[in-house]
């Protein structure tokens, strides 16, 4: 992951920034078409916080990765988004099985919500690398693509 990612404008552009969309992409999208974005000429900034709190994360996800692909499109790491790459690729079971519990007790999240969607209810000590082998199947380019998202954007001036 680099850390900070420098960014060069042009003197003469228009910049939208955005965060905490948390899942609700369908209004971010909505905001996107009421400012009139045009992503061949204006930059956007999504400064993180683009999961968790609703139902939304892998649509979201898949959204904002979608409009990553154009390269006037920015997207740092919020604190929200750490957890859903964390459990695809680094923590250990003990992490694993007290975020499924604590899912199951109200609180849903991305990786929970992938898993759910690949046919895991459950996780356990002896599941949990099929649960998270099945989910980098289906979601590993959009997690690769969260877990390697900046932490910073430097300009010129800021």
């Amino acid at each position: 992951m680099k850390s900070i990612v420098k960014l060069q404008l042009p003197e003469q552009c228009r910049m939208i920034v955005v965060s905490d969309i948390h899942t609700c992409y369908e209004l971010f999208d909505k905001m996107l078409k009421q400012v009139k974005y045009d992503p061949d000429k204006d930059y956007l900034i999504i400064a993180g916080d683009i999961l968790e709190h609703l139902e939304n994360n892998i649509q979201t996800l898949k959204y904002v990765y979608n409009l990553c692909k154009n390269d006037k499109v920015f997207c740092i790491l919020g604190n929200n988004d750490t957890f859903a790459g964390r459990m695809a690729f680094s923590y250990p079971y003990n992490r694993f099985e007290e975020k499924f519990y604590y899912t199951e007790n109200g609180i849903d999240n991305a990786f929970l919500q992938m898993a759910k969607s690949v046919g895991y209810d459950k996780c356990s000590e002896d599941n949990w690398l099929d649960i998270r082998k099945a989910v980098l199947e289906k979601y590993g380019d959009e997690l690769e693509f969260l877990y390697n998202l900046p932490l910073c954007i430097e300009t010129d001036k800021y």
